[in-house]
């Protein structure tokens, strides 16, 4: 404001030495400012349009190099708590990271991207990702990976059970309690322990899925595993009414009981 009266003090006065009246010159001033404001007006605002368009060009081009990843990481990291609210804290704290440290430092050196976040996740990133997500989980159950990682085995395993009209949520790794999934269907709940393992699962798992059982104060435990269990795993099992089977018992037949 003081800038402006500034201005036109200044205008007046050069006015008045040129001859020109008081309102005449004050007149001149208001305009050359309204004038320069919509030159800066439009100036930002074709400014915004290039970065807009530069930032969905190259960040649509980045997200489609990392869409593996970042699809792995949505995966992981999103989470549905107990009363059906979606928790995405943490993908979006990855969101940032990605558009900071992977996005920001390949667009040309100016000031003026970091406004532009929500626009690249609304517009660019999220579309996509979740795009892939959907179309990666429509056919994750069915495309069984020998060489898959232990979290992607857990959504293997729930993905499967959905199939089966379970509503089946990957737990966080921490504080799960032993249970990688809890499995719903009407009123019975279900908890899961996956194991992506080389060789025969042993007793451990047997031991945290029943005290998940207790916790989650569930119907049925349920251990999914690629290679077998141990015979002392499978007599521990018996006698606390955990369910043994392999991923692919997990047909269209398959029941808890």
């Amino acid at each position: 404001m003081q800038f402006i009266v500034g201005f036109l003090v200044l205008v007046v006065l050069l006015g008045s030495s040129a001859g020109m009246g008081f309102f005449n010159a004050l007149t001149f001033g208001i305009f050359l400012i309204i004038a320069i404001s919509v030159i800066a007006i439009v100036m930002i605002h074709n400014n915004n349009k290039q970065m807009i368009a530069v930032i969905e060009t190259e960040g649509g081009r980045l997200v489609e190099e990392h869409l593996s990843a970042l699809v792995r990481r949505y995966r992981q990291l999103v989470r549905t708590d107990d009363y059906g609210l979606v928790e995405t804290k943490a993908w979006d704290k990855e969101r940032a990271h990605f558009f900071n440290n992977v996005i920001i430092p390949s667009l040309p050196a100016k000031s003026g991207w970091e406004n532009l976040q929500s626009h690249f996740n609304e517009k660019v990133l999220d579309p996509k990702v979740y795009s892939a997500f959907e179309r990666q989980r429509q056919s994750f159950a069915s495309n069984f990976d020998p060489d898959i990682a232990p979290i992607d085995y857990e959504h293997f395993c729930a993905e499967r059970l959905r199939q089966l009209g379970w509503k089946a949520e990957v737990t966080k790794s921490a504080g799960d309690q032993g249970a990688d999934i809890i499995a719903t269907k009407e009123d019975d709940v279900m908890v899961v322990q996956c194991k992506r393992y080389a060789k025969a699962v042993g007793n451990k798992a047997i031991q945290e899925i029943v005290g998940a059982l207790r916790f989650y104060d569930a119907a049925y435990a349920l251990v999914i595993a690629t290679n077998g269990y141990t015979k002392a795993a499978r007599a521990l099992a018996d006698v606390n009414d955990v369910i043994l089977i392999h991923h692919d018992d997990l047909v269209d037949t398959w029941k808890p009981y």
